[in-house]
């Protein structure tokens, strides 16, 4: 699997300590990583995937009642 090589490459000539999928199209891809990245290392490499960051992100900024502010987005343009 390519991205379990790229993410091995970037651990052992990089030293990354986790890794950050970059694509929302990695559908399922983080987990069956980790699982692979741990077996291989033998110790667990936080990957995030971004559709799960995303939404998850998005969830709280409701339970937070944060939405954009109206001094940098004004609630009707005129301009056209």
């Amino acid at each position: 699997m390519r991205t379990f090589e790229a993410a091995m490459k970037c651990i052992q000539e990089d030293n990354a300590q986790s890794i950050l999928l970059g694509c929302t199209g990695f559908v399922d891809v983080a987990s069956r990583v980790s699982m692979l990245l741990t077996e291989a290392l033998g110790s667990y490499v936080p990957m995030t995937d971004p559709n799960q960051a995303g939404f998850s992100f998005l969830v709280s900024l409701v339970r937070m009642q944060v939405r954009p502010s109206r001094l940098t987005y004004s609630k009707v343009s005129l301009q056209a």
